[in-house]
């Protein structure tokens, strides 16, 4: 009775907040086209205080049309396009789904497979909440790298509410993503153990994905403090390194035909290219493990369950990408400080030295995501080829037996 209590608290909380996202992306689509700013830009500079003044707010078509219309001619720079596009796809797309999963939800029919549509649905809510929420991350990474080594002055730009609500909506998005996996993994759970620690080892990489996709170009990696003396009080004492920062870079480098021979680029290369291939490496994991979610849900089917539940143990296949990217962290790492130098990215004539500041998370998640690997073939993966293995003996010893010994069926029949 417990069980049952629940799946039913789960799947009703399920429902309600896939119609309070439905109504948020609603939301979002009005606010957007009533003008509701985006940033709020400065008119004026104080001089006597030397500081940005007569803050005003801007929606997109004023603060950012312009500029979205430029580098996506361009092409090339990916980071400026997504910090810069408009929201209204994002919120069309989380209504539609939302909507469906909503109905999916609301309509009484077997919940076997109630939760593999609701499951769809609500997974693909949650994957257009992870790129609405990249796109924030990186919209609010900028603000922040900017404002950081802005020193007293401030900064031109200030975000404003639409930047804000679409964070907002994209948090909702990932939270009934996480309340679809918890009500999966308590129906698993009368199913078998080696079931439900796949969707557990699946959910651990999929946090380190989104820990690496969304949170780490929000956290400086480095700090260079200025060499010289000579600075004001109102100056910056140095220039913070964000992530966001080395993603633009790498769109600049690869957009003029890639790295070239000399020093600078192969510096760039192996610290500001490694971080990009880390990312891409976690944003493959990502996906598998978004897919393998969505087959753990569809092992609830009859009769075509176990298939399902055996395709999940194909995520023991993502150790080349989880030992490829721990390679190429720790040699980022070991780089970084290679960026201050002659003919480098920062000057040693201006800066003094490169300290690593706040952002182990690259490491952080490879180190984590091995040690998941592990307990994924331990926990998951060997117990499924024992199981498997104890089956096909089963039915080659119904072969071996002489006719009159087999049991099929109802001999009379």
């Amino acid at each position: 009775m417990n069980y049952i209590s629940k799946t039913i608290s789960k799947q009703a909380a399920i429902v309600a907040l896939s119609a309070f996202i439905l109504l948020t992306a609603i939301a979002g689509l009005i606010m957007d086209a009533s003008g509701v700013p985006w940033y709020a830009q400065a008119q004026d500079f104080d001089s006597d205080a030397e500081k940005w003044s007569d803050f005003e707010g801007q929606d997109w078509e004023e603060c950012c049309e312009d500029y979205y219309d430029i580098v996506e001619g361009e092409g090339a720079y990916d980071t400026a396009i997504l910090a810069y596009s408009p929201l209204t796809s994002y919120f069309v797309l989380i209504l539609i789904f939302s909507a469906l999963c909503l109905i999916c939800g609301i309509i009484p029919f077997d919940i076997r497979f109630k939760v593999p549509l609701a499951t769809l649905f609500g997974l693909a809510t949650t994957v257009t909440g992870i790129f609405l929420a990249r796109k924030s991350s990186i919209t609010i990474a900028a603000y922040l790298s900017t404002l950081s080594n802005a020193g007293g002055a401030g900064v031109r730009e200030h975000l404003h509410v639409m930047v804000y609500y679409g964070a907002l909506v994209s948090m909702l998005c990932l939270l009934l993503g996480s309340l679809i996996i918890a009500s999966v993994k308590d129906l698993l759970s009368q199913d078998t153990q080696i079931s439900r620690s796949v969707l557990r080892r699946s959910q651990l990489f999929l946090s380190m994905s989104l820990i690496m996709f969304l949170l780490s170009p929000l956290v400086p990696i480095g700090y260079l403090p200025y060499a010289s003396d000579e600075i004001e009080a109102d100056d910056p004492k140095g220039t913070y390194l964000f992530p966001v920062s080395m993603l633009a870079l790498d769109d600049m480098l690869t957009g003029n035909d890639g790295y070239d021979d000399d020093e600078y680029a192969e510096v760039a290369s192996s610290t500001i290219g490694n971080y990009v291939l880390v990312e891409d490496l976690f944003f493959t994991i990502m996906w598998i493990n978004l897919s393998i979610i969505m087959l753990m849900s569809m092992a609830l089917i009859p009769s075509v369950g176990k298939t399902f539940s055996g395709l999940g143990q194909l995520n023991i296949l993502s150790a080349p990408l989880v030992v490829i990217a721990l390679i190429f962290t720790i040699i980022m790492y070991v780089n970084l400080p290679d960026l201050l130098g002659d003919g480098v990215w920062f000057s040693d004539s201006t800066y003094d030295k490169f300290y690593f500041h706040v952002n182990w998370l690259p490491l952080i998640c490879c180190i984590v995501a091995s040690i998941n690997w592990v307990s994924l073939l331990v926990k998951s993966h060997i117990p499924w080829w024992k199981e498997m293995s104890k089956s096909t003996q089963k039915v080659f010893a119904n072969f071996n037996q002489s006719p009159a010994q087999a049991n099929f069926g109802n001999p009379n029949m």
